[in-house]
């Protein structure tokens, strides 16, 4: 559901989600997940949605000031 096991040694970038009720941050599903590639190009294996439809491919600089400013705007 979240996007497959973790892989020692793999770089993630993790949208996550905080608890009301506790200190705990969840994943939400496979749009929230993506592979740093070896080129710092992000790598999703959502088969669908918006986010990582627009996200996937991007530069990991770029996509986190998008994610940023997006996150400033709320």
């Amino acid at each position: 559901f979240d996007g497959g096991p973790y892989e020692v040694g793999e770089r993630y970038l993790l949208m996550l989600k905080k608890q009301r009720e506790s200190e705990l941050f969840l994943i939400v599903n496979d749009e929230a997940r993506y592979v740093v590639g070896p080129t710092n190009r992000l790598v999703s294996s959502a088969k669908k949605g918006y986010v990582a439809a627009t996200l996937r491919g991007q530069p990991l600089d770029v996509a986190t000031t998008r994610l940023r400013e997006l996150a400033a705007g709320q």
